[in-house]
């Protein structure tokens, strides 16, 4: 089981997303250069579907 991923763009930005122990998907977006710019939400099973949901929509939109 996945718990922890890091996604990295070109530009030096980062994506991290986290399982925490009451299930919460945690997601972190921000710059490893800059504590400041970090922010973040919290998804239950519900809303990882929906985010899952809206990323399969916008793939097909690229």
């Amino acid at each position: 089981m996945i718990v922890k991923t890091v996604f990295a763009d070109s530009e030096g930005n980062e994506l991290e997303c986290y399982l925490n122990e009451k299930n919460i998907l945690q997601i972190y977006v921000g710059s490893p250069s800059d504590e400041q710019s970090w922010s973040g939400v919290l998804l239950d099973k519900a809303g990882v579907e929906k985010f899952i949901k809206a990323l399969n929509e916008l793939r097909e939109e690229m």
